[in-house]
């Protein structure tokens, strides 16, 4: 799929590489000195960039290249940054290029790569339309610069492996790019693409990329060091096959910076399997610090089809304890109907392990032992209240007795306490609870949990609230911003707010920080650590969340979470149903991962649904489908996701979530008895191999099925639940039947469907997805008066909106962002969803409507805000020229209508001569009639 703005230019080839590049900055090569450079850099205003700037794109087998070569003006000095600066942000006070990488024709996974005249190479990943950005290090990027000492100007020279990319899916043959100049000396960022840069049709489209990429589908995790007798180590390594077909690699691995220490090994891995592969060094390796390389090879062609290096940890532990319950912060709570406490004990050495439980006052309770390795298991049902001591002793071990301990809290009963169990539910007051939350503009109906910003007491409809003052940014910025830990003001100011919520009835959890690995975030990773630990301290009633875009930011934070509000955002893409769901898949793939390496310690998964249009902010993005944000929460939940939170912006211009979000709602209030039920595992149960996936509940002995295809290509799944035998199997909301026959049924599952399954008849049809969809088209269609060729659902579907300045217009934000309102037959106000100028009364203000193919009209109305219109015309391009249709002199009123001899334009524009206040318009209709 090719961008909007991309698809109107020339997709070029991209220049082969036939030979070695030498990264020396110089541009000598042949595939620099073959080319015609970019040079055509302006800002958004559409002011050219004075100093002269040439920039390239190449590619390799295994890599793509990128070239620029900089003026420096003649009365400046040359400055850069050795190393990147304050985590890169300060090469923008450089004199630096930013390089752009769209792996593929999606537009919601790209990557901008920072050089400065030094070489140093910052790297960025954007996500949600590129709205938001964390660093991310990709070990294998280097550049390198070169000054000319005869001229004033200075080169650089970027690879960029295809093997350090990270792929949700497999990337066509056009992918793309941009570049931007951020010239210390002028003020400005100046791109390609007239001052656009980090925006999802901000990509000049190249072609060119035939290569295999399926083999490079390849996922390695984060290594795990096991001990092992004799002071050695294995190093396990998780290795996923995302592709559709089967992979044959050599895994070889190093510590750094020494390379003597190297393992490897030749791996098969089956179409979505993914295996741990346990590496033994040949020697042991002294306990330290270090970087480990991981690098896949094919077989045959010895390519490089991932990379990665990973910091690990050396330290021998022959005789290890671990508390595997109370699962949720070594603590036991009152209203946990099973307390029990237990050890797992797993040594290298043979020998008794004794455990003592010891009351808070040091009186030995009960012992317990076992012999090498296995489990402790001490009832905890009478324990008072208090912190008791384990304290265990195991074989003796290099001529020494080992000794460890662990600590355990009975604590008290606390009226609305919330707690995790050990199959990963959340409890509160003891009872399984699925979570349904809004962080929204406008309140759903169904939803048992909302935000809570200040210190109410009392929680509308009996909801649970969610406490977000510590997550709020004036608290970020004037307490936890530039620290390197929590300081001692901070956790005062921290203390008061937690002792003034922590005993509400209502209270359900904490919201810590929404994406704290957003670089506009500006607090350090421990500072936030710092601030789970004290929260955790002072009310241990309550769980911690954060809330995660990239699957990087769930794994760096795990020590700052209890739950986690994921949010991949898939990238809607204009008449592209469920585009970039491999991003939510990637992101269920990584926290089903995540679960298996916690084991008992795993956190909760509360899926974040963003329901919103992020063209209100950057331009050319459409809002989510009722169906793709049903289908994402379905995915979801048969990902092990215990709840939900709705996240609405702007909810009543757009059907989809004005009518589509509360009939989510809806449907999980319905299915709430059902999700607090245990998933049944049963091994005679049957289903396909990934991309397949599916979970079985059982409630009020009724069956339900939740299935799902996470892939977009057709599949017809036959799934095997002996238990069902004939019964007749209900679809969930789809007003349909499937048969089944010996506990076998078969069903077809089309670009990510998800299907919810049933034996209960009767709940079955309690909700209609056909008729919320029928609802949904019938308030668009209202909304599109008859005749009128201006309305448009989406920016961009078929015009687009311009203006000489816009009011709106601000840090972050584009120019034209939000424009296309003013065609979306909705008259309603809202948060910046009309057109206001910036400067008013200037006599030069505009609004510009382009339409994508001419119309033929002869009647425009318009409908300004507040009455601002005063003098304007009503102008047509014609030839090139700007012929005025109609005028106005002292118009006044709620409704302007003009009429005028029948035009054939692709352009209309209504300029202002004269404005009572800025010129304002909220909708813009065009008719022939």
């Amino acid at each position: 799929m090719l961008s909007i703005l991309s698809a109107a230019e020339k997709t070029v080839p991209v220049y082969v590489v036939n030979s070695a590049v030498k990264l020396d900055g110089k541009l000598l090569e042949e595939c620099w000195q073959k080319q015609t450079p970019e040079a055509n850099f302006s800002d958004d205003t559409g002011k050219k960039l004075p100093l002269a700037t040439q920039v390239m794109t190449a590619r390799s087998n295994s890599a793509v290249y990128f070239a620029a070569k900089c003026a420096i003006p003649e009365n400046e000095n040359f400055r850069a940054w050795a190393v990147p600066a304050n985590q890169g942000r300060g090469m923008g006070k450089d004199d630096c290029v930013i390089f752009t990488l769209f792996p593929g024709s999606e537009r919601d996974a790209y990557y901008a790569f920072y050089v400065n005249g030094n070489g140093a190479v910052w790297t960025e990943y954007r996500s949600q339309g590129g709205w938001v950005s964390t660093e991310v290090f990709l070990s294998d990027v280097r550049a390198r610069a070169y000054r000319d000492p005869k001229k004033k100007v200075w080169s650089c020279e970027l690879i960029v492996p295809f093997a350090n990319l990270a792929y949700t899916h497999i990337p066509g043959n056009i992918w793309g790019w941009n570049a931007a100049r951020l010239p210390r000396f002028i003020p400005g960022r100046f791109s390609l693409l007239a001052g656009k840069l980090f925006l999802p049709d901000a990509r000049k489209d190249i072609s060119g990329f035939d290569l295999d990429f399926a083999r490079l589908m390849l996922e390695i995790g984060k290594p795990k060091v096991v001990s092992q007798v004799n002071k050695k180590h294995k190093i396990r390594v998780n290795v996923a096959n995302r592709s559709g077909k089967k992979s044959a690699f050599r895994l070889q691995t190093a510590f750094l910076p020494s390379q003597k220490i190297s393992m490897a090994t030749n791996i098969v891995l089956a179409p979505g399997e993914s295996k741990v592969v346990e590496l033994i060094p040949k020697v042991a390796i002294p306990d330290g610090n270090y970087q480990f390389r991981v690098v896949a090879r094919e077989n045959k062609s010895r390519d490089i089809l991932r990379t990665n290096t990973f910091p690990l940890t050396i330290a021998y532990t022959p005789w290890k304890c671990t508390l595997k319950n109370p699962a949720y912060r070594s603590s036991i709570f009152a209203s946990d109907p099973e307390p029990r406490i237990e050890v797992e004990v797993q040594s290298l050495v043979k020998g008794k392990t004794v455990a003592q439980l010891q009351s808070p006052n040091g009186k030995v309770l009960a012992v317990k032992s076992v012999v090498n390795n296995g489990l402790i298991v001490f009832d905890a049902a009478k324990l008072a209240v208090g912190e008791y001591n384990i304290a265990i002793t195991g074989p003796v071990i290099d001529g020494k007795k080992s000794e460890t301990a662990l600590k355990v809290k009975k604590l008290a009963y606390q009226k609305g306490e919330v707690w995790r169990d050990s199959e990963g539910f959340l409890r509160k007051d003891g009872k399984r609870i699925f979570v349904i939350s809004e962080w929204n503009d406008v309140p759903l109906q169904d939803t048992n949990a909302t935000q809570m910003w200040g210190t109410s007491k009392v929680m509308p409809l009996n909801r649970m609230s969610i406490a977000f003052r510590l997550a709020s940014s004036r608290f970020r910025k004037t307490y936890l911003q530039k620290h390197e830990r929590l300081s001692p003001e901070a956790e005062k100011q921290a203390g008061m707010i937690i002792k003034d919520q922590r005993q509400l009835d209502h209270l359900l959890l904490w919201q810590l920080s929404d994406e704290p690995e957003s670089n506009s975030n500006g607090v350090k990773l421990r500072v936030f650590e710092d601030m789970y630990k004290l929260l955790s301290e002072l009310d241990p009633y309550h769980p911690v969340a954060i809330g995660s875009f990239t699957v990087r930011g769930m794994k760096d934070y795990i020590k700052c979470y209890d739950i986690n509000f994921l949010h991949p955002y898939p990238d809607p893409i204009l008449n592209i149903p469920r585009s970039c769901f491999s991003k939510v898949v990637e992101f269920m793939d990584a926290w089903e991962v995540l679960q298996k390496s916690r084991g008992g310690q795993a956190p909760v998964m509360l899926y974040l649904l963003q329901g919103f249009n992020y063209g209100d902010l950057i331009s050319n993005q459409r809002v989510p489908s009722y169906d793709e944000l049903r289908t994402q929460t379905i995915m979801s939940l048969i990902a092990g996701g215990q709840g939900i939170m709705f996240y609405n912006r702007n909810a009543k211009f757009y059907p989809d979530l004005a009518l589509g979000t509360p009939a989510i709602a809806r449907e999980l209030r319905i299915l709430e008895p059902v999700m607090t039920e245990s998933n049944i595992q049963d091994p005679a149960m049957k289903c396909p191999a990934r991309p397949f996936h599916w979970m079985v509940k059982k409630h009020n002995g009724e069956l339900w099925i939740f299935a799902g295809s996470f892939d977009e290509k057709t599949l017809n799944a036959q799934m095997l639940i002996p238990e069902l035998g004939s019964r007749k199997l209900h679809v969930f909301g789809e007003n349909r039947t499937v048969e089944v026959k010996d506990g076998k049924f078969t069903d077809t599952f089309k670009n990510f469907d998800t299907h919810i399954y049933t034996t209960d008849a009767v709940i079955a049809d309690a909700i209609n997805f056909a008729a919320v969809e029928a609802e949904i088209e019938k308030c668009y269609r209202k909304r599109q008066k008859k005749g009128n060729l201006a309305f448009q659902r989406h920016e961009n579907e078929k015009l687009q909106v311009t203006s000489s300045s816009s009011k709106f217009y601000r840090a972050r934000r584009t120019r034209n962002s939000a424009l296309w309102h003013v065609t979306d037959g909705a008259f309603d106000l809202g948060e910046r969803m009309y057109f206001e100028a910036a400067a008013p009364g200037t006599g030069s203000e505009y609004l510009e409507i382009k339409f994508h193919k001419a119309v033929t009209a002869n009647e425009v109305v318009i409908y300004p805000l507040n009455d601002s219109l005063c003098d304007y015309t009503v102008e047509v391009l014609e030839n090139g020229k700007w012929k005025v249709a109609a005028r106005a002199i002292n118009a006044s009123g709620k409704i302007h209508t003009h009429k005028f001899a029948e035009v054939t334009t692709d352009t209309f524009r209504i300029k202002a001569s004269k404005s009572r206040k800025a010129m304002s318009i909220i909708e813009v209709e065009i008719y022939k009639k």
